[in-house]
């Protein structure tokens, strides 16, 4: 079996969960962006039900519609209190979330996913070649947290580009993964 390079390690988890954690530009855009389309689907949705609907509530029946969905594919329960621009709205906010928690925005993400990436290309290069180093590797497997696999998934997509994501609905962190 081969020896892990010393960069596929994580020498401290709890710094970079720290580090991210107090990331403020995360919270600046993720928090501007839930301000703006939480208050109008909290203010519709209290029409609509009779009772006071905050942003708490909000995110919370949002998450309630999303683990709903994903584990009994039902969508008749929370999700359908919801219009179909409400539920791309909360999920970009989602994609935010990711982006600068676990993505380019971190700049831990980047550092992490660009060396995986170049040995992934440099093998994938040596393979096609047929250099003899690679000719009886059938496979190689590796194996990984979704904080790794996330921003590597998302340099596969985008190359080495950094550009910012912000508030214009560009791209789906969840059409990556």
């Amino acid at each position: 079996m081969r020896e892990l390079p010393l960069w596929c390690t994580f020498p401290n988890p709890f710094q970079a969960h720290r580090q991210i954690r107090k990331n403020k530009a995360h919270h600046k855009e993720y928090n501007t962006y839930l301000e703006k389309v939480l208050p109008p689907i909290a203010s519709r949705l209290s029409k609509q039900l009779g009772w006071k609907v905050n942003t708490t509530i909000v995110h919370a029946m949002y998450k309630a519609c999303s683990f709903e969905y994903s584990l009994f594919h039902n969508d008749k329960h929370w999700c359908c209190l919801f219009t179909q621009q409400d539920l791309l709205r909360l999920e970009y906010a989602g994609d935010i979330h990711v982006y600068w928690k676990h993505g380019f925005g971190s700049g831990l993400g980047y550092k992490m996913a660009c060396p995986l990436f170049q040995d992934f290309v440099e093998h994938m290069e040596a393979k096609m070649a047929g250099l003899p180093s690679h000719e009886d590797e059938r496979v190689r497997m590796r194996f990984a947290h979704a904080e790794t696999l996330i921003p590597f998934l998302t340099l596969l997509v985008s190359g080495c580009n950094q550009a910012h994501q912000t508030h214009n609905r560009d791209s789906n962190a969840m059409s990556i993964i």
